[in-house]
């Protein structure tokens, strides 16, 4: 665990980011959109790939999209440096060490994200050890338990019950969220996403989360990519660059 003034927080293994940053403070709710297939879930693997099996975090992954089968594949690219197509079926070397707890059950409401975070919690307070990170693979695909009111109320719901899971376990959580794919904001005509493109999220819950940002890159086929960071503990807001390989999985920060 990594101390930043009087706050203690999760690295990501991304130095810029950690140093603008302070990385993923405990007891804080963070909320990391993309549009489609621009590489959140990667984003998520590599800080368990740099921050948990490295720096022996403990992080408990909720995946309502992709089986634990490929997050391993993902995880053994990013720790090994190789294709991620090459890795079908391979695990990390330190899975077995429960430094990670995975759980890819479809169709979680907030009630069964808790049930399964203090699940892990008592193991790991059992062996006097503490869970740090809560990751959601995405805010979109959380079942409500009120489906009679509108999707604004329902992302309301769902993101103020994970942060109540974060203030009173004391963990960083960290949300995914798709934004949308075909709206552009009027302040920037060359599309890059912002605040707006989470829809259904309106400024009144944006109070609520410590951290949002955006990764986005106008190129697919470029390994070029930017961190567009809209609100932060440490106040910092602004652009920071990146590198992703589209083969390995691997984030890097890009030198200026």
């Amino acid at each position: 665990m990594h101390k930043n003034g009087n706050d203690f927080y999760v690295a990501t293994g991304l130095e810029t980011f950690d140093k603008k940053v302070g990385g993923l403070k405990k007891g804080s709710l963070s909320l990391l959109g993309s549009r489609p297939s621009i590489g959140k879930t990667a984003f998520a693997v590599n800080i368990i790939g740099k921050s948990c099996l490295n720096e022996k975090f403990h992080i408990l992954f909720i995946s309502l999209e992709m089986s634990k089968e490929r997050i391993y594949q993902r995880l053994y690219a990013v720790q090994n440096n190789v294709p991620y197509t090459h890795c079908v079926g391979k695990k990390p070397v330190e899975e077995n060490n429960a430094f990670l707890v995975i759980h890819d059950e479809p169709h979680q409401s907030v009630k069964e994200i808790r049930m399964n975070t203090i699940q892990f919690l008592e193991e790991l307070r059992s062996k006097n050890m503490q869970l740090d990170l809560l990751i959601v693979d995405y805010l979109q695909l959380i079942q409500p338990h009120d489906i009679t009111v509108n999707r604004t109320a329902i992302f309301k719901q769902i993101l103020l019950g994970l942060k109540e899971l974060a203030e009173e376990f004391n963990i960083a959580v960290l949300v995914l969220s798709q934004i949308s794919r075909s709206r552009v904001c009027q302040e920037d005509i060359e599309g890059t996403p912002c605040v707006s493109d989470f829809k259904d999220i309106d400024k009144e819950i944006f109070e609520s989360v410590d951290f949002v940002g955006i990764l986005h890159r106008s190129n697919p086929d470029n390994e070029n990519m930017e961190l567009i960071i809209k609100k932060s503990p440490a106040g910092f807001v602004g652009n920071t660059p990146l590198l992703f390989n589209n083969s390995t999985l691997i984030f890097s920060a890009k030198s200026m």
